[in-house]
């Protein structure tokens, strides 16, 4: 649950200036994320379903994927 937390955060302070430099942002606190606890499985799941989604909608604008992320987190 705190992870889902720090992920929603990650999104909302990332970037906009594109998709790589939001995309690079939210991976390094993912990574971040996933490293304070490496034997949490669901955790792992969770941050690369959520990589998965955000793949999916890569052609939107930022702002767009942003709000599809939040959604998905809640």
């Amino acid at each position: 649950m705190t992870a889902a937390y720090g992920l929603y955060f990650a999104i909302k302070a990332a970037p906009e200036t594109s998709f790589e430099e939001f995309y690079k942002y939210v991976q390094e606190k993912a990574d971040y994320l996933n490293t304070s606890r490496p034997t949490a499985v669901n955790l792992s799941w969770a941050l690369q379903r959520m990589f998965k989604k955000i793949e999916n909608v890569k052609k939107n604008n930022i702002a767009d994927i942003k709000k599809y992320c939040v959604r998905k987190l809640k």
